[in-house]
């Protein structure tokens, strides 16, 4: 039950945590505003797993997770399934991955 409210201050333990490895967000309402917290913080982060499966992203978070994804090293997979990204969001995605000195496993 964790929605956009609770992303602030998620997204600040994202960013702070030097052991939080992996990250399930699947099936909660975050919306973009959620996700967007935790785009803005992802390079900061250790995280190496991130699940943003069905939690009602848009197509407003998919282009900060188009920079994140460039900007976030220890990152290795990705899974934003299940939200409502166009085409376009999901090549701009792929291009982005594809610009990493080690790809990702990103599922869009």
């Amino acid at each position: 039950d964790i929605g956009p409210s609770e992303m602030s201050g998620l997204a600040k333990a994202i960013a702070s945590s030097p052991t939080l490895t992996r990250l399930s967000l699947a099936k909660n309402t975050i919306g973009d505003s959620g996700a967007r917290e935790v785009a803005a913080v992802l390079g900061r982060s250790q995280l190496q797993t991130l699940s943003l499966f069905n939690t009602g992203l848009r197509e407003e978070a998919a282009k900060d997770f188009i920079d994140a994804i460039k900007n976030a090293p220890h990152l290795k997979k990705l899974n934003l399934q299940y939200n409502a990204l166009r085409a376009e969001s999901k090549k701009e995605l792929d291009l982005a991955n594809a610009t990493r000195e080690s790809p990702i496993f990103l599922v869009t």
